[in-house]
């Protein structure tokens, strides 16, 4: 059952929000408390509230509860659980055919996942060490972003890192802007070492593609007069 009381924004975010339903002529509306209680367990920790957790919410008068609920869901452990492996599946932090991470490099990838969203690493945060990321797989979480991907070519990164971080396709953009995205993962290097399975991610400079600005130009003769 619905509130009749009027949705009003409570913050920036909702105003973008609101802003975006009008654009698509669709009435926002705020649900019962009954509502309510069930969707927030169900998106912040991935579970039900239970019986007591849900009638004692429906019955106090705190005017302030929603936010309350808010805060106290993502403080629990329950919380990083979900959206740790919420994040693994778009990671592909899986450690058998094909990704094939391996148990070691799985282990400190799911660490880092779970300590950032525990933390409530911001999302720029969270990206930009995710792509500037180095060292071993098995010691540094996030370089296995780079291992988990098959395609190792510049062009096979950009595609992921655009689908995962920016859920883009950019097979479907122009030319010139993928061209654009994949350079920027073209210096992206792998070595192995005497560990088994062990594999650094690093920047190789020898992989430095050449600037059409500075590229020297082919000697054409004048022609003969």
């Amino acid at each position: 059952m619905e509130s009749p009381d009027p949705p009003k924004p409570a913050n920036r975010v909702d105003e973008i929000v609101f802003a975006k339903l009008k654009a698509l002529g669709i009435q926002p509306a705020l649900c019962s408390d009954a509502v309510f209680v069930r969707r927030a367990y169900l998106d912040v920790t991935g579970k039900l509230p239970s019986a007591d957790e849900a009638k004692e919410f429906i019955q106090s008068s705190d005017q302030n509860k929603r936010v309350a609920l808010i805060d106290r869901l993502l403080d629990r452990s329950t919380h990083a659980d979900y959206w740790a492996m919420k994040w693994s599946d778009i990671l592909r932090i899986k450690a058998e055919f094909p990704v094939k991470v391996w148990p070691n490099a799985a282990q400190a990838y799911y660490h880092w996942v779970w300590e950032s969203v525990a933390q409530n690493k911001p999302y720029d945060q969270f990206a930009r060490e995710l792509l500037t990321s180095n060292g071993s797989n098995f010691r540094v979480g996030p370089v296995n972003f780079y291992r988990a991907i098959q395609d190792r070519t510049p062009e096979g990164i950009a595609a992921v890192a655009g689908l995962t971080l920016m859920g883009a396709r950019i097979h479907l953009w122009p030319e010139d802007r993928r061209a654009g995205m994949a350079v920027f993962f073209s210096q992206v290097g792998y070595k192995s070492t005497s560990e088994w399975k062990e594999e650094i991610v690093f920047w190789d400079p020898s992989n430095r593609p050449p600037c059409p600005a500075t590229r020297r130009r082919e000697w054409t003769p004048y022609p003969s007069p």
